[in-house]
């Protein structure tokens, strides 16, 4: 076709419509492009671990009574911190290594130092030599002083007192300097450091990835392959338990599963986290202090890391269970502007988004609120973080996650994605069962709710 000669038969009007008709077109898709969800999606970096509602739901869990949720989480990690004004030579272990008390973890780079020490050396030797010097400058000119005359005195005196000054200058740069050097000499001979304690090297950093996250914890090592329950109780119900009180574990799916264990530990410090506090009219005159505390059960035959637990303190004759979905109180967040509660979702595009609920009743003591409208039991949701956005990739598998500061390793399986059918990815993608340890219905409901956050447990 002969685009000339159209427009030759086109009168100036309809040209005219045309162009208008075309701008205007340019127009509506330029404004989508702009404005259209998926542009700002696909520019935020970042990915976030989510779970089903399914794995967290405490719904069915026993409420009434002295009952606390808890968490199965490994033994208290210990930090090994590095000095960051030195270089590290060489790190001698792995992640995942178990590593004996006393054995070598990392050794720093010496070679400077020792530099460092021998030009310390010398400079003190200057100085010494100086010394040396000004005495002798002094007793020469303390002799000179008594055959001089009374006008030349002055002089003398002002000579003396000046190498004296420098003298006296000069000793006390010496002993700072030595102080210095004896450090020096110390972090030369200290150059290996040794594991503290015997257990296995978890979170193991680079130098990189220690400045990046300006920290100088280099690595964590967990006390042995042993579990630990940890439980939250609420500021006005911790007088009800003590250390050494024997406590029922019980399995969040099955109450008639249950372990032995004693509480051993009481945190005297409140519970820092995202936690929505005070929710009832958005103040805080109901708001409440949660504490820690810990217990070490008798066998962790059947626990799992992260398998979220009851903990029991006396009978279960007036539990009640719950209906529906209840959630932590930690995963939903106040926006004040709005006035409500959203909680990070996946929708429908399989990127994050802050997603309005609707909620109901609340259990104070068990830290959990029912989730009326908004939520559906194969929704995926996020625990928390300050560096959550909207429009971020998400993944089922904690090991692609990219934000760290939303959880604790401790409660979440390591290199393990959960899948709603209640089998486990490892890092080669093998598909493998989940044993049911007993219980039919674990398998099936992944009820044990690894999370990525122990402050998650509610």
């Amino acid at each position: 076709m002969d685009i000339k000669k159209v427009f030759k038969k086109l009168t100036k009007k309809q040209i005219a419509i045309i162009i208008a008709i075309a701008a205007a077109l340019l127009i509506v898709v330029t404004v989508l492009l702009m404005w259209h969800p998926w542009k700002n999606k696909t520019e935020v970096e970042g990915k976030a671990y989510v779970i089903p509602v399914s794995q967290c739901n405490t719904a069915g869990a026993l409420t009434t009574g002295n009952f606390y949720s808890g968490v199965v989480e490994a033994q208290k990690a210990t930090d090994i911190k590095a000095d960051t004004q030195k270089t590290i030579k060489e790190v001698l272990v792995k992640e995942g290594d178990t590593v004996s008390e006393g054995q070598e973890l990392f050794v720093y780079d010496v070679d400077a130092m020792r530099l460092e020490l021998e030009e310390g050396q010398i400079e003190i030797e200057s100085m010494q030599n100086t010394i040396t010097s000004n005495k002798k400058n002094i007793s020469d000119l303390e002799t000179q002083k008594k055959s001089a005359g009374s006008d030349a005195q002055v002089s003398y005196n002002t000579q003396i007192q000046a190498l004296q000054a420098e003298i006296n200058k000069s000793e006390y740069n010496i002993k700072v300097k030595q102080n210095a050097l004896s450090k020096l000499e110390s972090s030369i001979n200290d150059s290996t450091v040794l594991s503290p304690i015997s257990g296995t090297i978890k979170k193991l950093r680079t130098s990189q990835q220690m400045t990046d996250e300006g920290t100088d914890v280099i690595m964590s090592i967990v006390m042995g392959d042993n579990f630990r329950i940890k439980g939250k109780v609420n500021e006005q119900n911790i007088g009800q338990i003590s250390r050494g009180d024997d406590v029922i574990i019980r399995s969040r799916v099955d109450e008639n599963i249950t372990w032995k264990a004693m509480i051993t530990e009481i945190s005297q410090e409140p519970e820092q986290n995202n936690s929505m506090m005070a929710y009832e009219g958005g103040g805080n005159e109901g708001s409440s202090s949660s504490y820690a505390f810990y217990a070490e059960p008798d066998s962790i035959e059947g626990l799992r890391l992260g398998q979220h637990v009851v903990i029991s303190l006396g009978a279960a004759e007036n539990s009640v269970s719950k209906k529906g979905i209840w959630l932590s109180k930690d995963y939903l967040i106040e926006d004040k502007d709005k006035g409500g509660y959203f909680i990070w979702a996946e929708d429908s595009d399989g990127l994050l988004e802050k997603r309005y609920v609707e909620t109901g009743k609340e259990d104070e003591e068990f830290g959990d609120i029912e989730i009326t409208d908004g939520l559906d039991e194969d929704d995926r949701i996020a625990y928390p973080s300050k560096s959550y956005q909207e429009g971020m990739s998400v993944t089922g598998n904690a090991e692609n996650a990219t934000v760290e500061d939303m959880a604790d390793d401790a409660d979440t399986p390591e290199n393990a994605d959960t899948d709603t059918d209640g089998q486990v990815n490892d890092e080669s993608g093998e598909i493998i069962d989940i044993p049911d340890e007993g219980n039919p219905d674990e398998s099936s409901e992944s009820s044990d709710m690894m999370n990525m956050s122990g402050e998650a447990m509610g």
